[in-house]
């Protein structure tokens, strides 16, 4: 069976005798310290779990009053004086300030003394009882105010993503509506050129000359390259806007490729008579997608003839800056751009169809692409122009 635990009660006073008298009167209710001093008094409490406190209030060095005074702030035990009817307005005093809860006055009565201890002994616990239910609804209120800050942050950032997932769908819808905007109007020419040379030449090829089968098939051959090369950056374009498309950087000679590449547009060139040069630095590597950096180059260069007059000259130049990046530049004698063309030149909503020197056609999307492809690698693309001065194309990419 356990063992019941006693309330613990300091009873202090400076006379032995009166000491014995309480503990051998409340002995067998509670668990009885005593002490003589305001001192032994304060370490029995260090060291107790003291429920009540009571305490003469004439003490030499220190009154009751002052003794209870010096008590922890934080102490939960009840605090009563014992005093005689001279010092009941200072014990008045006491109460009136929160400090005391009761004052005895001697000769004490035992039962009476027993009764005000369990009145005592029943505060204190509605005390205990009230603390522990106010730091429990602290804790309740500071859980749910976490709560209620960990939800709004999970509100705000789902309505960021939301956010973000509107404004890709708007993205994605524009991209969508430019897409089928070229495909209806961009596609039509070349394709419409191609049904009627190739009906031409199906209803009356027997009646032709040889120099109008040879003429309309030049142009179901251009008509049949605008629009492959049409489709091609169509489709780049679109697994561009998908993240569709591979990227496997490494490093590249930069000559060998532009090499490469002139030598598939010097019969472009030829025909246009336009000199195709250029001006290349030795040993120069450019770390970057091989496959993007071909594509952007062959780009600019068919832009740069396509946009440049009979005579001209189309240049492609290298050269390294700062030890750590590479500039290649693509610059023409063609008809240029003003500033306005200049400011949405690699916007998507303003690619425009726009005829080269010579009637080529195109959409305004390879320079884009440029763009896109350059920036994926790490580098940036400027352009340079003016109206009937020509234009320059600057790619800044990093050699390792």
């Amino acid at each position: 069976m356990t063992e019941e635990v006693k309330p613990k009660i300091l009873y202090v006073d400076d006379e032995q005798n009166n000491l014995i008298v309480f503990r051998s009167s409340f002995r067998r209710h509670y668990d009885i310290y005593t002490a003589t001093s305001a001192s032994e008094g304060l370490k029995i409490i260090e060291e107790n779990d003291i429920s009540i406190i009571i305490t003469d209030q004439r003490m030499p060095g220190m009154t009751g009053i002052e003794f209870l005074k010096n008590l922890p702030e934080d102490l939960l035990a009840i605090r009563m004086i014992l005093t005689g009817f001279s010092d009941v307005s200072a014990i008045i005093e006491a109460i009136n300030s929160g400090k005391v809860y009761r004052y005895i006055t001697k000769p004490w009565n035992k039962d009476e003394l027993k009764v005000t201890i369990d009145n005592a002994l029943e505060a204190l616990t509605l005390k205990k009882n009230n603390q522990e239910l106010v730091a429990e609804l602290q804790e309740i209120n500071e859980q749910l105010e976490q709560k209620v800050a960990n939800r709004t942050a999970e509100l705000e950032k789902a309505f960021g993503e939301i956010h973000e997932q509107k404004k890709e769908l708007e993205e994605l819808n524009a991209t969508k509506d430019k897409f089928f905007s070229i495909v209806a109007h961009d596609l039509r020419s070349p394709v419409s050129a191609l049904a009627g040379f190739s009906q031409m030449l199906a209803n009356n090829g027997n009646r032709l000359s040889p120099e109008k089968i040879t003429a309309y098939s030049k142009e179901l051959n251009k008509s049949a390259k605008n629009t492959l090369s049409l489709i091609e950056n169509l489709l780049t374009w679109a697994s561009t806007q998908m993240n569709k498309l591979d990227h496997n950087p490494d490093l590249i000679d930069a000559a060998d490729m532009i090499n490469q590449t002139l030598s598939q547009l010097n019969t472009v060139a030829s025909s246009k008579k336009i000199a195709l040069e250029k001006e290349l630095a030795p040993d120069l590597k450019i770390f970057a997608d091989k496959d993007h950096l071909t594509l952007v180059l062959r780009n600019l260069i068919s832009n740069a003839l396509k946009f440049t007059n009979e005579g001209g000259k189309v240049t492609v130049s290298t050269k390294s800056v700062d030890k750590s990046k590479v500039e290649i530049s693509v610059a023409d004698t063609g008809i240029g751009m003003g500033i306005e063309k200049l400011t949405n030149l690699f916007s998507v909503g303003s690619a425009q169809s726009t005829s080269g020197t010579a009637g080529e056609k195109g959409t305004g999307l390879g320079l884009i692409l440029c763009k896109e492809f350059i920036e994926k690698n790490g580098g940036k693309i400027e352009v340079a122009s003016l109206k009937g001065m020509g234009t320059t194309f600057t790619i800044t990419l990093s050699q390792n």
